[in-house]
């Protein structure tokens, strides 16, 4: 351990007067001194734990099981208060690991995975994990380690004590399960595009001949319930009337009927399946079919001659019918 004392020594000159008599000068001095006595070079601070995770059976079963711990930086700190710059190893040793009743040597290292410890019961395998030197200087004299990793290797031979908490009783276990079933569409495929009443005559209009005048097709619909919801569909339609393709004529003022229903303008049912429906049909598209029979247009005998056209607008909604 170095120390340094230093002497500092100063004059004094003393000069007194008096009004304007002259005397003789007076001259004293005094010595100051004072001893600076240094320090010592000293490990202020070091990681007091080395907090490595758990290693199981299970993981030696595939050998060697290497766990790593971070160290922040300044875990160490080196203070020189020595009045000189000192060159000096910070060393490390290491026990064997113990559970009271078996041992082994963990291989730590410290920064340098490749310089290891050699486990002794009196840490005479110390080695060094780092040389500084540090200066005196006010901003100098304190040395923080960096950051840096600890690595303990487990060997696969490692043995542990029984664990007599563990409870032997209860060997039940538990396993949930979990299936996510994706909903699919409700769609509409395939509707007759278009159906005719063919040409009718005035003669039979106004005979009143033409009260339910077949359609020249059935009218069908195709339905794919894919929703999963169980709760089946049903399919409503208007009809906007048959119109003249002369601006100038009045509407035909006839009614069109699909089985028992005559259309509307307001929407109305006419197609439906229930949960089951949809169920038996295993993800097929379910047909609704109407005869063409039984597709009717009234025409009134006040008709006036002329080529007249209406829509009949579908709609498929989720559900069954109110």
């Amino acid at each position: 351990m170095n120390k340094k004392k230093m002497l500092l020594v100063a004059s004094i000159a003393l000069m007194s007067s008096v009004g304007t008599v002259a005397s003789a000068e007076t001259v004293g001095e005094t010595t100051l001194s004072v001893n600076i006595q240094g320090g010592d070079l000293t490990l202020e601070k070091w990681a007091q734990t080395l907090a490595f995770k758990t290693v199981t059976l299970n993981d030696l079963s595939q050998g060697p099981v290497t766990r790593t711990v971070t160290l922040p930086a300044g875990s160490f700190v080196v203070n020189n208060l020595t009045g000189a710059d000192q060159t000096w190893s910070l060393a490390a040793g290491v026990t064997t690991f113990s559970d009271g009743t078996n041992q082994f040597d963990g291989s730590l290292a410290l920064g340098d995975a490749q310089n290891k410890l050699v486990a002794t019961p009196d840490l005479l395998g110390m080695k060094a994990i780092t040389t500084q030197t540090t200066p005196t200087t006010p901003t100098g004299h304190v040395w923080q380690s960096k950051a840096m990793d600890a690595y303990l290797t487990v060997p696969a031979t490692a043995a542990f004590a029984a664990d007599t908490n563990v409870n032997t009783a209860d060997n039940t276990a538990t396993t949930t399960g979990s299936v996510k079933l994706s909903a699919g569409d409700l769609t509409l495929n395939d509707v007759t595009p278009s159906v005719s009443f063919g040409t009718l005559s005035m003669q039979d209009v106004l005979a009143g001949k033409t009260t339910a005048v077949a359609a020249d097709k059935a009218v069908v619909a195709h339905v794919t319930d894919l929703t999963g919801s169980g709760t089946g569909w049903h399919m409503t339609a208007n009809y906007s009337g048959m119109k003249s393709t002369d601006d100038a004529a009045k509407p035909l003022g006839d009614t069109l009927t699909i089985g028992t229903t005559a259309l509307k303008a307001a929407d109305q049912t006419i197609y439906s399946a229930t949960g089951d429906d949809v169920t038996a049909a295993k993800g097929e598209a379910i047909a609704k079919t109407t005869a063409a029979s039984d597709v009717t247009l009234n025409v009134p005998s006040t008709a006036t001659a002329g080529e007249y056209a209406g829509t009949i607008n579908w709609k498929l909604v989720a559900g069954p019918a109110n």
